[in-house]
């Protein structure tokens, strides 16, 4: 039976019948702020307070451009703009706007990061492309208010930044050195040196229900039945990639 998404919400179970995601990866690192949902992030070592640091950092730079229930960021502003302005954004939003501009030319305008509050009989709603018009790379410039969301794959994003903070990340050096060291003690130090420049780190980044998981074996994710939470209509096996299924509960 299909199930609308909007009333499922995936739940990591496992990563198989002997070992439970809790104890292959038993530490958790919680940004409760984050997104207005909070972050959850599982890792088999701990995460460094360095690293923890960086990554409050990039959410609240994050939440600053792009947030639209923050009243001090940046989107905020072009919303209030009376008569428009130009917004520089940071560097790494180039990306998310190259993905609206794919999204909005391949969809006609069915997606549009601009949200159709503003109406009028001759221009109708904002528009992506006409309305905010990109400069420069991650500059917005506008003529009005425009009010702005990027939510459909903001979230999605900032997650990716996430995990790439976490491949790049002492935590990634360490972990594969040690497997190295575990699996052969004798092994040269030139091939622990390519494994230390190759490491990928497993982890399991959970962002109310929308998933980001590298790891060694497949983690089995269970997608609630909406009208009972102890039950799945389906499990979803998933190694190296993204599963998205969040919802109220």
């Amino acid at each position: 039976a299909r199930t609308p998404p909007s009333r499922a919400r995936a739940s990591i179970v496992g990563m198989d019948s002997l070992a439970p995601l809790a104890h292959r990866m038993p530490y958790t690192a919680a940004f409760p702020k984050a997104l207005g949902t909070g972050l959850l992030i599982s890792t088999p070592r701990p995460i460094t307070a360095e690293l923890r640091g960086e990554m409050e950092r990039f959410i609240d730079e994050y939440e600053h451009a792009l947030s639209r229930f923050r009243a001090d960021s940046l989107v905020a502003h072009i919303g209030n703009a009376k008569h428009g302005g130009h917004f520089d954004f940071p560097d790494w939003a180039g990306p998310l706007f190259d993905l609206y501009d794919a999204l909005h030319a391949a969809t006609r305008g069915a997606i549009d990061p601009c949200a159709g509050e503003r109406l009028g009989a001759l221009h109708g709603r904002a528009v992506w492309g006409r309305d905010v018009v990109r400069s420069s790379g991650t500059t917005l410039v506008t003529r009005s208010p425009v009010h702005v969301d990027f939510g459909a794959c903001g979230k999605g994003y900032l997650v990716d930044s996430l995990g790439g903070l976490l491949t790049d990340s002492e935590l990634s050096r360490t972990s594969h050195v040690k497997s190295a060291e575990t699996t052969n003690p004798t092994c040269q130090s030139s091939t622990s040196d390519s494994k230390r420049e190759s490491a990928a780190p497993e982890f399991v980044i959970d962002a109310g229900g929308d998933l980001l998981a590298r790891t060694n074996k497949p983690i089995r994710v269970a997608l609630e039945d909406p009208d009972d939470p102890s039950c799945a209509v389906g499990v979803a096996l998933i190694g190296d990639g993204a599963f998205c299924a969040s919802a109220p509960s």
